[in-house]
């Protein structure tokens, strides 16, 4: 349980050192959990400089994960399998687009300008939704600004790895 108190030590260490915390949470239709949005929140606000990476942002509660972005600037969203699912709504089912198709896009496009600074983009390749070729592709068919691409797949990540691994990207 990532909520129960006797990990703060580890959270503080995590603090300390600036190391992220990387959470999974999403597709809770799948594992039958759903993270609560107040203790996620509580987690972030009491470890201010430990970045709290939301694996999956939540999907598909995307309006939860922004929520949270805007509430606590240390939370980041991991977009894992989120392009996947709206590439290909049909072949997942009506649980995995709970509040529809069209307000999820526009929850997404909202978010990906509103946060982009604060958005990486995640494969769970080889385990996630097709290869490689078909992940980047999945990205590709979601209509997003050039702003938000590349804030996704370059500038929020080389951020955050340069918060917790400085010179991770010397000489690139």
């Amino acid at each position: 349980d990532p909520f129960d108190k006797i990990l703060h030590p580890v959270y503080a260490e995590l603090e300390k050192r600036q190391r992220p915390l990387w959470l999974h949470t999403g597709f809770e239709y799948i594992y039958d959990f759903e993270f609560p949005d107040e203790h996620l929140r509580r987690i972030a606000e009491r470890f201010p400089k430990m970045p709290v990476v939301l694996a999956h942002a939540m999907f598909p509660r995307l309006e939860a994960a922004f929520q949270l972005a805007a509430a606590c600037p240390n939370i980041y969203s991991d977009m894992t399998n989120v392009f996947g699912v709206l590439a290909h709504p049909a072949m997942y089912g009506p649980n995995a687009l709970r509040i529809g198709y069209g307000a999820l896009i526009d929850t997404l496009h909202w978010g990906l300008e509103k946060f982009a600074e604060r958005i990486v983009f995640g494969s769970d390749h080889p385990a996630g939704i097709g290869g490689l070729e078909q992940i980047l592709a999945d990205l590709a068919s979601i209509a997003i600004t050039p702003r938000a691409r590349q804030a996704m797949l370059m500038d929020a990540p080389h951020a955050l790895f340069s918060e917790w691994a400085p010179g991770w990207m010397a000489g690139k």
